[in-house]
């Protein structure tokens, strides 16, 4: 009888086993399905230039598809902490410079969705694997910027949830590599950000030349404390012209450790104290409100008066920081009422609508966006984490000339702490009317501001 019971037993396991790899098989089959599918609604494969019939070629669709595929796999494996391992796999017989692009795409789809754990992981391989491609160093720079960003530590909090352990390090090559202790301290992921530029430099001298790397590895030692090392790191930067657009910002963070006697290298604005909070009605009667100084936007050559036609005022107290926005109404655009809720990260595309870009640690990089709409709807981003959404308050209204908006953003959804007296942030505003030119603040328009489109932000 005891034969029988193991003979039973054997079977069933069996019996679990070919089941199980049937099961593996039919999702493998159902992926590719799905792969298929999305393939048929893709869009085509860029033009040949020098084609007579500018029709993609079948090696460059195949090609496209492809990689179209590998990153429909991925996006399917959701959070699975094997995606990676796979990753590499799938892209093991691509050109390298295909697999390259392709891992840079697959973690901006990471950043996108707030895995963060995930973007890491396939910027490091992507250093590591592909050193000689172009797509690397964007990577590096990607992958400094996630670990030494002061928002994206703030919005990711607990902070712990950002792996800092550097799983693809060489011991004892690319200087020191952070011990369990400094990972587990407060500047962590700065020590680590700092480690990663160290590394990758001793193995690639010639990366030091990117004038943006450099400026966020100054950034990095800034927020670390190591005010003097940042300093040095910045001054190449300030004495070569052909760096810009950080030889500006280089130059600020001089004028910024010095005595500030004369104005600030770039446009300011000023965050003035509100002594009492507003009641938000949109109305912007506040004594604080009259007081404040707006924004001056540049005017638009097609028409010279379009310098008045935004007004954005700041100010703060312990707990908000307060906005007040004026938008003189552009003609031909719908400014109708809409008696829907508000609906949050709503597509505002087609509205009348500014966005504010706040960044904190002036690395021109990483920051807040906040959009607000004539009608008071609103959208968030934290860098390119769309998922981020923050609790802030909005009051709109409107009259036949112009449309207001007077909103509140608590300090907790922002920073560790309110900004102190004198502390400077970035700041970057633009305007955006389906059928008016964008106004910026600072700058040339542009889709994600710059480096060139920020100014400062003063707290008194």
């Amino acid at each position: 009888m005891g034969k029988n019971k193991a003979k039973n037993t054997r079977l069933a396991i069996y019996l679990a086993a070919v089941g199980v790899c049937w099961m593996l098989v039919w999702q493998a089959i159902l992926l590719q399905q799905e792969a298929c599918s999305q393939e048929n609604t893709t869009s085509p494969a860029p033009l040949v230039a020098n084609r007579d019939d500018a029709q993609p070629s079948r090696s460059d669709t195949a090609a496209e598809q492809n990689l179209q595929r590998i990153r429909l796999i991925l996006r399917s494996r959701g959070d699975d902490p094997t995606a990676l391992a796979s990753l590499v796999q799938l892209t093991r017989e691509l050109p390298p410079a295909a697999a390259a692009e392709l891992f840079g795409k697959i973690a901006d789809d990471y950043l996108r969705t707030g895995r963060f754990n995930l973007a890491a992981g396939v910027l490091r391989q992507l250093v590591d694997q592909y050193p000689d491609q172009p797509a690397a160093v964007e990577g590096l720079l990607s992958l400094v910027r996630l670990y030494s960003s002061s928002e994206v530590a703030h919005a990711q909090q607990p902070r712990a949830e950002l792996s800092a352990t550097p799983s693809s390090a060489t011991h004892g090559e690319g200087g020191h590599e952070p011990s369990e202790t400094e990972l587990s301290a407060d500047n962590g992921f700065l020590v680590y950000a700092l480690f990663l530029v160290d590394q990758s430099l001793r193995r690639h001298p010639a990366w030091a030349n990117q004038p943006a790397l450099a400026f966020q590895t100054a950034v990095a030692l800034r927020r670390a404390g190591r005010t003097k090392a940042a300093q040095n790191q910045l001054t190449p930067l300030k004495h070569n012209p052909r760096s810009r657009p950080w030889r500006q910002c280089a130059i600020v963070e001089t004028w910024l450790q010095g005595a500030r006697k004369d104005a600030p290298p770039k446009p300011s604005l000023v965050c003035s104290r509100a002594e009492r909070p507003p009641h938000l009605d949109g109305q912007l009667d506040e004594p604080f409100w009259q007081t404040a100084v707006a924004a001056q936007f540049a005017a638009r050559p097609s028409s010279p008066a379009a310098a008045d036609a935004t007004q954005v005022r700041l100010a703060h107290d312990e707990e908000f920081l307060y906005l007040a926005v004026r938008c003189r109404k552009i003609p031909g655009v719908s400014y109708a009422a809409d008696p829907r809720p508000r609906s949050h990260d709503a597509d505002l595309s087609g509205q009348d609508r500014w966005r504010l870009t706040i960044d904190l640690d002036r690395d021109y990089a990483t920051w807040f966006q906040l959009t607000v709409d004539q009608r008071g709807w609103t959208a968030d981003v934290c860098w390119r984490d769309a998922t981020w959404n923050p609790r802030w308050f909005v009051a709109a209204a409107s009259d036949a000339a112009a449309w207001t908006i007077e909103a509140a953003i608590p300090w907790t959804e922002l920073a560790d702490a309110p900004p102190a007296a004198h502390q400077v942030w970035a700041l970057a505003i633009e305007r955006r009317a389906p059928t008016a030119a964008m106004q910026t603040w600072v700058g040339p328009p542009s889709e994600n501001p710059g480096p060139e489109n920020f100014g400062l932000l003063l707290f008194d």
